[in-house]
């Protein structure tokens, strides 16, 4: 089976590769349609892996919702930098207003969640509305920035590491856990209908 270690292995090679990655091509040089194809191929290893590897199965089953929740708390101040870069000039604030805005509401309330929910198991009903929205989010940032593409030089933020890494690295992991936790749902919903 694999092991946490093992997995830790292959997520810590990730990283460094996709910083590398970041580094030698930031975002704003490589375009929306490449950054969008890049995330999708990611969440698409990312799914397959849980389709396919029953070790990594395991490891994902034992998380708990709740720890998958916790990295979308991420996106609030994510969001909010997103904003206070903007009026710095560094992002252009046609991007940075609703990729903000929508962060800091799905990142606010993943922590709203999980501090009403500190005690007692989350509500399915309000997981599955939370994850679409967030899911929601994350499209449309790929929309807005699509719509941006001839201005990238104005993304001067997302030239460098550490947030050229949030396109490579954060928004793949955080498309992927809202696709698995719905997928979760699912087949939590389907198991209590049988």
């Amino acid at each position: 089976t694999l092991t946490v270690k093992v997995l830790s292995w292959i997520f810590g090679a990730w990283f460094v590769l996709a910083a590398a990655l970041a580094q030698i091509y930031p975002p704003n040089r490589v375009g929306p349609v490449a950054i969008a194809v890049i995330v999708l191929v990611q969440v698409a290893l990312l799914v397959l892996m849980v389709a396919l590897h029953g070790g990594f199965q395991q490891v994902m089953r034992q998380l708990p919702v709740r720890t998958l929740v916790l990295l979308h708390v991420i996106r609030l101040p994510i969001g909010a930098l997103f904003l206070l870069l903007a009026s710095l000039h560094l992002l252009p604030y046609d991007f940075a207003q609703p990729t903000g805005l929508g962060d800091m509401l799905v990142g606010g309330v993943a922590l709203a969640m999980l501090l009403v929910f500190r005690r007692s198991r989350m509500r399915p009903a309000w997981l599955v509305a939370w994850n679409v929205v967030g899911l929601l989010d994350l499209l449309n940032v790929q929309r807005v920035v699509a719509g941006l593409a001839s201005r990238s030089s104005e993304f001067v933020a997302l030239q460098g590491l550490p947030l050229a890494l949030v396109p490579y690295v954060v928004v793949p992991i955080l498309f992927f856990t809202h696709l698995y936790m719905l997928g979760r749902l699912i087949q939590a919903d389907r198991h209590s209908l049988s």
